[in-house]
C-alpha cells in the first residue's frame, strides 16, 4: 500500500521491464518527499525507493527515460511562490541503492528560478541555504566531498 497526498504522480515501464513510480511519498496531506520507487512485479509492490527531494511543496514530477534506462526527471518547488524547477538524472541502480551511485547521477539541480526581485529576500536566502546543504550532502553521497 502506498500512502501519498492527492497530487500528480508519474508511472512508467522501464526498458528493463520494471515499473517506476515518481510521487510525493508522504503520509500527510503535504506535497513533500518527492520519491522514485521501483517495482519488479508490475506495480503490486514497490520494494526499492530513492528520496529525490525531502522538502515540502514539491510537486508535478515528469520524466523521460532513455533506451539505456537513464531517467531524466523534473519537478517543481513552491510552484506558485518560488517557481523553482529542479532536474534529476538517475537509473534503476540508483533507486535500488536508495541513493545516487552511478556515474553522472544527481538529484535536485536547479534548472529554473525567478530572479531575486521576484522572490521574498528571506525566502530566497533560505532556498540558497537549502541548496548549499543539499549540494554538500549530494557530494558526500557521490564521494566528492570526502
Amino acid at each position: 500500500s502506498i500512502t501519498a497526498p492527492s497530487s500528480r504522480f508519474l508511472i512508467r515501464r522501464m526498458p528493463s521491464g520494471r515499473v517506476m513510480l515518481l510521487l510525493n511519498a508522504s503520509d500527510s496531506r503535504h506535497r513533500e518527499k518527492m520519491t522514485a520507487m521501483l517495482s519488479d512485479d508490475d506495480g503490486r509492490t514497490f520494494k526499492w525507493s530513492m528520496l529525490i527531494d525531502p522538502e515540502q511543496n514539491v510537486s508535478y514530477p515528469d520524466a523521460a527515460i532513455s533506451p539505456d534506462g537513464v531517467v531524466y526527471m523534473v519537478h517543481d518547488f513552491k510552484r506558485t511562490a518560488d517557481k523553482t524547477i529542479f532536474f534529476s538524472r538517475f537509473t534503476e541502480e540508483d533507486i535500488m541503492a536508495g541513493k545516487c551511485v552511478t556515474p553522472n547521477a544527481a538529484v535536485k539541480s536547479i534548472i529554473s528560478r525567478p530572479p531575486l526581485e521576484a522572490v521574498n529576500k528571506d525566502e530566497y536566502n533560505r532556498i540558497l541555504e537549502i541548496e548549499k546543504l543539499w549540494r554538500e550532502e549530494n557530494d558526500k553521497l557521490n564521494g566528492k566531498g570526502l
